[in-house]
């Protein structure tokens, strides 16, 4: 990599598994990471470089669509990122001669974090610290905007449910939308602040978790509102909380000091691996395989996790 990675993103869905983007100071580079066994049965990551794009500013975020597909001819990439410029762009590639920005714009501060809805793509969430989440339509049309009590940290959409958003506030509080609505059906709050980052876990829905102050904080929505679980992730501050996709019980944070991410496995009641990087941020998990992304200075480092 050119430069320190500010955003990195594994695709969610898995036809597209193998497809990561970077995001760096000024551009977006797509990436195929391939897992091959070697003589002695190691699994080794191999990245090829499908396209490269200019951004123009930091990425802050990145979300990928699932109109992405590369067994139809043409071929088709579809990304969104949040700029440092509090922007949304939209990119579309057939990997060719063919690609397209669309800015999307709508925010007054900076956009901490967005996604597609994950069945069609045809919806775009983003949160800002300008204290809304808004949704938009392919066109790059405002659909919704849902006004916030703090500025908006994380947002998910259900991933069955598409018309379910989970929107996580800076003061400790995590709300679960009807976009049909625009109501809030449900809510969760810790105690510490600031709450930097949640997340809905991809394998089991009924699991929300995220990271407030200097702790993690674990929910069951079908027991009780109440946080299931809370413990120390990071002595200063955590930034970053990420469920596996492969794993129901397998987490990572990431936070301060020394920039260090630590991945927890709550069957077993402990952390599994605790590492530090010199900079960089980001973390993103392999959809089928545990394997963990993070950014680096001009590197993506990867870990694969054992799970039992």
């Amino acid at each position: 990599m050119p430069d320190v990675v500010y955003s990195v993103a594994f695709s969610p869905f898995h036809w597209i598994d193998s497809l990561i983007a970077v995001g760096m100071r000024c551009r977006i580079t797509i990436l195929s990471c391939k897992i091959t066994d070697d003589d002695s049965g190691e699994e080794n990551a191999n990245f090829d470089i499908l396209r490269d794009f200019n951004h123009g500013c930091r990425v802050q975020a990145i979300a990928w669509s699932p109109q992405t597909t590369l067994t139809l001819i043409p071929k088709s990439i579809k990304f969104a990122t949040a700029g440092g410029d509090r922007k949304i762009r939209v990119f579309s590639s057939d990997l060719k001669n063919d690609d397209t920005v669309q800015h999307v714009e709508g925010h007054s501060d900076y956009i901490n974090d967005l996604a597609f809805d994950p069945q069609t793509g045809e919806q775009l969430a983003s949160v800002s610290d300008d204290h809304t989440c808004c949704v938009w339509s392919p066109e790059g049309n405002l659909v919704a905007r849902l006004f916030l009590t703090s500025p908006g940290m994380s947002v998910r959409w259900h991933t069955e449910e598409v018309y379910k958003l989970l929107v996580a506030e800076k003061k400790g509080v995590i709300r679960f939308y009807n976009i049909g609505t625009q109501q809030p059906v449900m809510s969760l709050e810790c105690t510490n602040r600031p709450l930097l980052s949640a997340d809905w876990s991809p394998a089991n829905s009924l699991r929300v978790g995220c990271v407030a102050g200097s702790d993690w904080f674990l929910w069951d929505t079908s027991i009780s509102s109440q946080p299931l679980e809370q413990r120390t992730a990071h002595i200063e501050r955590g930034v970053t909380f990420s469920f596996a996709h492969s794993h129901r019980e397998l987490f990572a944070t990431r936070g301060l000091p020394e920039n260090q991410i630590k991945v927890s496995n709550r069957n077993l009641a402990q952390t599994i691996l605790s590492a530090t990087l010199n900079e960089g941020s980001g973390l993103s998990w392999h959809c089928r395989l545990p394997l963990l992304a993070a950014g680096g200075d001009r590197e993506v480092v990867l870990w694969k996790i054992e799970t039992t």
